[in-house]
């Protein structure tokens, strides 16, 4: 259960928060609504949970979706103070943490009921990628993957 809830809410958590509320069918239904999520985050205090918060304090959080036709589309999640400040569309110059899935993945995750199951089964398939940079980072995630008994 512990495995389970750290995956749901560390990783999960940084790629779904803002759309977990939502009703987005697709991956371009979620791109195309960026920009109103994130006033949303502005104007909404979203605070990262314990777990999610040994990984991230500050800095920006990439998420990569290959899309069918292999091209690529990008989003950033911001935390500043464990706090999800922002989301923006592109990728930032600088970020700690790379989340990396695929069109039909990410579209699974969007439309499933039970977001939490289908993130935690899509990553234990390798549906979901995640990598960290910064020799902290490295460590840290290294650490959770060990102590979760994950990958």
């Amino acid at each position: 259960m512990r495995f389970k809830l750290f995956l749901a809410l560390a990783f999960g958590f940084l790629l779904l928060l803002p759309v977990a509320a939502q009703d987005y069918k697709t991956v371009d239904d979620f791109f195309e609504d960026i920009p109103s999520l994130n006033g949303e985050l502005q104007s909404n205090e979203v605070i990262l949970p314990k777990p999610a918060d040994f990984l991230i304090k500050d800095g920006n959080v990439l998420v990569e979706i290959i899309l069918d036709d292999g091209s690529l589309k990008d989003f950033y999640f911001s935390i500043e103070n464990s706090r999800i400040v922002g989301v923006s569309e592109g990728k930032s110059e600088k970020f700690l943490y790379r989340i990396s899935t695929n069109e039909e993945t990410a579209n699974s995750i969007l439309v499933s009921e039970d977001k939490a199951e289908s993130i935690l089964s899509h990553y234990k398939n390798k549906g979901i990628k995640i990598k960290a940079f910064g020799f902290g980072n490295k460590i840290k995630l290294s650490f959770a993957k060990i102590f979760f008994n994950i990958d």
